[in-house]
């Protein structure tokens, strides 16, 4: 898995290369009473945006003045993965990675990535939290979460040290594992910041055949979602219960 933003915005370039455009990006997700969940973010104003899945759902709505979006998505009993595009003049622009909408109690949602760890849209204050581990065949992974806005964050696997790296602005990050590869097996996982730690334990195993863009499975509170890669190949994205593991 390759290294990868640990924020949540990003230019893409356009054809050619001469000049760039913006990208679409989920800036927020807010779980509302009723189960629902509103996604959040900001484009271009009066871009078309939408969010659509493999299997024929789609929801859209078109930014403001200031080019802040909302959509509201009513509640459902599994996970959803949707893509995010924008239209904007000629053109649809893809936002990257694709957007992954959780039922409670879990985050609302994270926008997973090729290659690369989830970034949770939810709580950005108060102690560290680990949202998700992602890994690939090879035993590449990387390990994502939500801290305190520019604080030094450290990671470890079974007690030895694989990542290191900061919070972004947002208070999202994400630590590509260097130096090791994430072997089948019961596996604990741990963060250290200036603002505390947190430790998670995690099921390492291998991903099953896909015979859908997706699969999801429900394990002691966590989410196991693997999903088809773009370019081929699959990758498995465990994000866990944001209550789990939390100490100041």
């Amino acid at each position: 898995m390759r290294a990868g933003r640990a924020a949540t915005g990003g230019r893409a370039a356009a054809a050619g290369g001469a000049d760039y455009q913006p990208t679409p990006t989920l800036g927020g997700a807010e779980r509302r009473g009723d189960g629902g969940v509103t996604l959040s973010g900001v484009f271009s104003p009066g871009a078309r945006i939408r969010l659509s899945g493999a299997d024929g759902q789609a929801f859209g709505a078109t930014a403001d003045a200031q080019g802040t979006w909302r959509i509201e998505l009513p509640a459902a009993s599994g996970p959803r993965l949707l893509k995010l595009t924008a239209e904007a003049g000629a053109g649809t622009v893809s936002g990257d990675g694709v957007v992954l909408v959780l039922p409670a109690p879990s985050f609302p949602a994270a926008v997973v990535r090729p290659g690369q760890g989830a970034l949770a849209m939810g709580r950005v204050a108060g102690p560290p939290v680990i949202a998700a581990l992602d890994y690939g065949a090879t035993g590449a992974a990387a390990v994502s979460g939500l801290a305190p806005p520019g604080v030094a964050v450290r990671a470890l696997i079974d007690e030895t040290a694989v990542a290191m790296g900061r919070a972004a602005a947002d208070g999202r990050f994400s630590l590509p594992l260097t130096g090791v590869t994430l072997k089948p097996g019961a596996r604990v996982i741990r963060i250290e910041t200036p603002a505390g730690f947190a430790a998670v334990s995690a099921q390492v195993i291998g991903a099953p055949t896909l015979k859908a863009p997706f699969r999801a499975e429900r394990e002691a509170g966590d989410w196991r979602v693997v999903w088809a890669l773009p370019g081929g190949g699959q990758q498995t994205t465990l994000v866990f219960d944001p209550t789990k593991g939390v100490s100041a």
